[in-house]
């Protein structure tokens, strides 16, 4: 990617103003890339970490006690994103998004390190989860942060395009974590005993490498301008833009449970219900996670193309048209078939997100942009996507193998209205203003 100019209302911008290089879209990327290999890792290995961090006379609670801890760091979420939020806006997008990382590397890094109940005892579990505390709390405005920085930076007619070529390293970073997992149960003694502490220390080493090149980031000159303007308190960013923050909390529960279906339950699903080995049902989700992440970009540039409502709107209504079919599919336990449904269910998810991804950056002012965009995202993931696993499993074992696909049509059903009337089309808002421009200024497409 070459370096592009950016245009807008305002004056030339300094030559450290941001600007989209292939450098700059790796800086960005690397955290959200992190943040989701770190939630996939964790979640994959959660039976071997529960052997290590627990006592070992009730694997039952030891599970448990890991799943919680799991859980835990989706509640720090909404807290981390009011905070980073703040230092977004006030501070810099850069500032942030250095700060993010670095908490998040050091964090993933140290569950790497962290020595087994057998040897500290109780210390163990307390500092997993004060890691997974810390997790949380940096994630909580990585991705809305990173879609921010991206979208201010952006190329005019392209804001779609590059925000979701960020946004989809989150599906990529679930990707590798699953061919991580699946490589290392080529030896699974090697991997219990202590194998899979090394993809923790690598994220962390991976998240230092990104530190360096956020910290050498310009700011984004839309931030430059906007921060001379008074800063708005968090009460006035609920009083004046709640409706819209209460419209995207919808969207992020919509994509969110879909996701987090995919990621944290559907190997299981595969494996309980089509009878799918677990090796086996990563390997589909594998490939479940590479196709959201190639159709994250698609979308993102057909919604430069035709916008971002339209594609967001089909996408809504193909939800629960094809989950139902799909699961059926998935319950046939036929692999090519089983491979279809994944596709099926992954790719209308795709199309929400990556409208919205953009959307979410476009429908704010730059002074808000940041904090308004990661409350939304945190609060609706604490209590939406994180619990999905949980009530998907609590479904299939309380009713039939369908009620998880009922359970994710009747949170799109729910959300289509608010998204059809609550949802503005926002391909044609200044970036500058995070609004429609007036007549006579020129619009940005």
């Amino acid at each position: 990617m070459k370096p592009m100019a950016r245009t807008g209302p305002g004056a030339t911008e300094p030559a450290a103003v941001a600007r989209m290089t292939a450098k700059t879209t790796f800086a960005l990327s690397v955290g959200t890339f992190v943040e989701w290999f770190d939630f996939a890792l964790y979640g994959f290995s959660t039976a071997i970490i529960a052997t290590q961090f627990f006592p070992g006379d009730n694997p039952t609670a030891a599970l448990l006690g890991t799943l919680a801890i799991y859980g835990v760091s989706f509640f720090a979420r909404p807290i981390g994103g009011v905070v980073m939020g703040r230092v977004g806006d006030r501070h810099g997008r850069r500032t942030a998004l250095a700060v993010s990382l670095v908490l998040m590397g050091l964090s993933t890094a140290l569950i790497g390190v962290i020595p087994p109940y057998a040897t500290i005892g109780f210390a163990a579990p307390l500092l997993l989860t004060l890691c997974r505390l810390v997790q949380g709390f940096a994630a909580a405005s990585e991705l809305t942060g990173a879609a921010t920085y991206a979208a201010e930076s952006a190329p005019d007619g392209k804001r779609g395009l590059y925000v979701n070529i960020v946004s989809c390293f989150g599906s990529v970073g679930t990707a590798v974590a699953t061919l991580v997992v699946l490589l290392f149960r080529l030896d699974e003694d090697f991997y219990a005993s202590g194998g899979w502490r090394w993809p923790f220390v690598a994220g962390g080493l991976l998240a230092c490498g990104g530190i360096y090149l956020r910290l050498r980031l310009a700011e984004t000159g839309v931030h430059l301008r906007a921060r001379k303007k008074p800063a708005v308190s968090f009460g006035g960013t609920l009083r004046r833009h709640g409706r819209t923050i209460g419209v995207l909390i919808v969207f992020y529960a919509l994509v969110g449970v879909g996701f987090h279906t995919l990621l944290g339950y559907m190997p299981t699903y595969m494996t309980k219900v089509a009878g799918i080995s677990s090796t086996t049902a990563l390997w589909i989700s594998l490939f479940a996670f590479v196709t959201f992440a190639v159709s994250c970009v698609g979308f993102g540039a057909l919604t430069d193309r035709v916008g971002r409502k339209p594609v967001m709107i089909t996408a809504a209504v193909a939800i629960p048209v094809l989950t139902v079919p799909a699961y059926l599919l998935i319950a046939g336990g036929n692999l090519p078939l089983v491979c279809v449904a994944q596709a099926l269910l992954v790719i209308p998810v795709a199309g929400v997100q990556a409208a919205g991804n953009v959307t979410n950056a476009e429908v704010f002012p730059p002074e808000v942009r940041y904090s308004a965009g990661s409350i939304a995202y945190t609060f609706s993931y604490a209590v939406f996507a994180g619990t999905a696993p949980l009530l998907d499993a609590v479904l299939l074992d309380a009713g039939g193998k369908l009620l998880p696909a009922l359970y994710g049509v009747l949170i799109a059903v729910i959300a289509l209205p608010f998204l059809v009337k609550g949802i503005p089309e926002s391909r044609g808002f200044a970036i500058e203003t995070g609004a429609r421009p007036l007549a006579g200024q020129r619009k940005e497409s």
